[in-house]
C-alpha cells in the first residue's frame, strides 16, 4: 500500500505523458526551418480528420500535399516535391512511425516500487496497395492522446467518442460500446454546463460580454457545434439499427448471445442522450433572448437613474430645444464635469456645515418611483405569461385537434393539414421562437393529461402545462379525450430552410399508473 495518496495511477497518468514523447522528439532535427513538432502534431489531426469523416483513404501521397500546403500557407515556402517527400519521410516514417518499430518508454511506477516499461505506437498501417501506396490511421492510444488536449477536448469531443464507439462495436466489444453512449450523455451535460456559465456571466456584466463579442463568438461555435453533433448521433443511431439487423440474421457470433440486450440498452440509452442534446437548441434560443432583455434592462436602468426621460429629453424637445443644445443637457447628466475637491488642501481652512436634525432624518427617504417601478414590472411579467400561456394553448390545440377523429397522428401530418388550411398561421408558428421548445418539453413528459383547475393536485407554474389545464377547461371534446402520449420516431420532419428535426408521433388516450 502506497503511503502518498496522491502517487495513487501515477503509472497511468506517465503513460498518458508516453504518447506525446515522439512529438517532442522532433524538435531534435534541425535540418529544416520550420516547427517540428508542430508540422508532426498537424499531421496526426489531418489523419483524425480522416477517420472522424469514416475515411481510411489517407495516405502518405495525400499528407504530403497537404504538408506542402502547410508550409505554403504558415511560410511562404513552396518546397519541391522531393523536399516535401523527404520531409513528410522524416516526420512520419523516421519518428511518428518509428519505421514500424514501436515506441519504447520507461517509467518508475510508484505502487509496484519498480521500473515499468511502455511499447506503442501512434501510426499503424491499414491497407497496402500492390502499386506502392499505403494508407495510414491512428491507434487508440494516439486518438486518446489527442483527445487529452485541450483544443479537440472541447470542439470534437462528441466525435471522438463516435469514432471510439464505432471501434467497439466492429471489434463486438459491447460493454465497451455501451459504456460510450453512457460518456456522451455525461458530454453533453457538460455543454449544457458550459451555457449555463455563459448566461451567469452575462447576468453579471452583460455589457462586456456583448462589447468583447464573446457572446456572438460562442453562439456561432455553439450552433456550428450542435449540428455538427446532430449528424454524429443519428450516425450512432443508424450504426445500432445495422448491428441490431446483423444480430437478428445471425451474423454474429455464437459467443454473444447477450448482445442483443447490450444493443437495446445502447438504443434506450442513445435516446435518452439524444433528447438531451436536442434541449440544448431550447438553451440556446432561451440564451438569446436573456442577452437581449439583459441589455434592455441594462438600458432601462441607466435612463432610470440618469435622466426622467418625458420630462427631461421629450419635453425639452417638445418645447423647441436645439439639437446642440439637447446634446449639450444629455451629456450634462450623463457625465459630472464638477467633482468633490475631496482632500484638496483649501478644504482644511473652511467653515464646517452641520446639518439640522430635520435634513438628516428626510434627507434618507427612499425615491418614490421605486414602488410604481415595481408594480409596473409585475404587471408586464403577467401579461407576458398570459401571452406565452395564449400561444403555448394554441400549438397544443393545433397538435391535439386531430386526435379527436385518428388514433394516432405525426407532426409532420400535423403540419402539412395546417399548411393547406391556413397557411399565414402554419409560416407564423414556424417562424415562432418557442414552438420547438414546446415540442421537446411535451417529450420531457412523454403524454399529456387533460386535467381541469378543480382536478389538480399541485399547484403548475409551467406556463406549458397552464396552457394544457386552460385547454382542457376551454375544450369537452378533447377534456373528455383524457390526454395523448408523445413518441419519438425514426422519421425525420425537413424544412424549406434546411433545418431538421424529429418527427413526433401523438398517440390518443394515456397511460394511468396506480400508485
Amino acid at each position: 500500500m502506497i503511503e502518498n495518496e496522491f502517487l495513487e495511477n501515477s503509472g497511468e497518468r506517465e503513460k498518458s505523458f508516453a504518447y506525446m514523447v515522439p512529438l517532442y522528439e522532433l524538435e531534435r532535427i534541425r535540418k529544416y526551418p520550420y516547427p517540428m513538432r508542430s508540422l508532426g502534431f498537424a499531421i496526426l489531426l489531418y489523419i483524425l480528420e480522416h477517420m472522424l469523416n469514416n475515411s481510411k483513404t489517407c495516405s502518405l501521397t495525400q499528407i504530403r500535399h497537404f504538408l506542402k500546403a502547410l508550409v505554403l500557407e504558415q511560410f511562404g515556402d513552396e518546397l519541391e516535391e522531393e523536399e516535401v517527400r523527404e520531409v513528410a519521410i522524416t516526420i512520419v516514417q523516421d519518428h511518428l512511425q518509428n519505421r514500424g518499430i514501436p515506441h519504447k518508454y520507461e517509467y518508475w511506477d510508484f505502487e509496484e516500487k519498480s521500473l515499468k516499461y511502455l511499447e506503442f505506437h501512434l501510426i499503424q498501417i491499414v491497407d497496402y496497395k500492390i502499386n506502392g501506396t499505403t494508407y495510414l490511421e491512428l491507434t487508440s492510444e494516439c486518438i486518446e492522446m489527442l483527445f487529452k488536449t485541450r483544443e479537440l477536448y472541447n470542439e470534437m469531443r462528441v466525435s471522438i467518442k463516435s469514432l471510439f464507439f464505432r471501434q467497439q462495436i466492429e471489434k463486438g466489444v459491447f460493454d465497451g460500446a455501451l459504456r460510450e453512449i453512457k460518456e456522451l450523455s455525461i458530454d453533453v451535460k457538460e455543454e449544457k454546463n458550459n451555457i449555463q456559465r455563459l448566461r451567469e456571466r452575462i447576468m453579471k456584466e452583460a455589457l462586456k460580454v456583448s462589447k468583447e463579442n464573446e457572446f456572438k463568438k460562442q453562439l456561432e461555435r455553439v450552433n456550428e457545434q450542435l449540428y455538427k453533433e446532430k449528424t454524429v448521433f443519428k450516425e450512432i443511431d443508424n450504426l445500432i439499427d445495422d448491428t441490431m439487423k446483423q444480430y437478428e440474421k445471425g451474423e454474429l457470433e455464437d459467443d454473444k448471445r447477450n448482445a442483443v440486450i447490450l444493443i437495446k440498452k445502447m438504443k434506450r440509452g442513445l435516446q435518452k442522450t439524444n433528447a438531451e442534446h436536442e434541449e440544448l437548441f431550447v438553451d440556446k434560443l432561451d440564451l438569446q433572448r436573456f442577452m437581449n432583455q439583459s441589455l434592455d434592462s441594462l438600458i432601462y436602468r441607466s435612463f432610470l437613474v440618469k435622466i426622467n426621460f418625458e420630462k427631461d429629453v421629450v419635453e425639452k424637445v417638445l418645447k423647441g430645444t436645439s439639437l446642440l443644445g439637447m446634446q449639450q443637457f444629455l451629456q450634462s447628466l450623463l457625465f459630472r464635469t464638477k467633482y468633490k475637491k475631496s482632500l484638496y488642501p483649501s478644504t482644511w481652512f473652511q467653515l464646517q456645515r452641520f446639518k439640522s436634525r430635520e435634513e438628516s432624518t428626510t434627507g434618507g427617504d427612499i425615491p418614490s418611483y421605486n414602488e410604481e417601478l415595481e408594480r409596473r414590472q409585475i404587471e408586464h411579467e403577467e401579461t407576458v405569461r398570459k401571452w406565452k400561456v395564449d400561444r403555448l394553448r394554441g400549438y397544443l390545440e393545433v397538435i391535439a385537434n386531430p386526435l379527436l377523429t385518428r388514433e394516432e397522428v405525426y407532426l409532420s401530418d400535423v403540419l402539412n393539414e395546417l399548411k393547406n388550411e391556413n397557411k399565414e398561421h402554419f409560416q407564423e408558428i414556424m417562424d415562432s421562437a418557442d414552438f420547438l421548445p414546446f415540442l421537446i418539453t411535451l417529450d420531457r413528459i412523454e403524454q399529456v393529461l387533460f386535467l381541469r383547475n378543480d382536478e389538480l393536485k399541485v399547484e403548475v407554474f409551467e406556463p406549458a402545462f397552464h396552457a394544457v389545464v386552460d385547454l382542457a377547461e376551454r375544450s369537452n371534446e378533447l377534456w373528455k379525450m383524457q390526454g395523448f402520449q408523445i413518441e419519438r420516431s425514426t422519421r425525420e420532419l425537413r424544412f424549406d430552410n434546411g433545418d431538421e428535426m424529429t418527427d413526433w408521433k401523438f398517440i390518443r388516450g394515456v397511460v394511468i399508473e396506480n400508485d
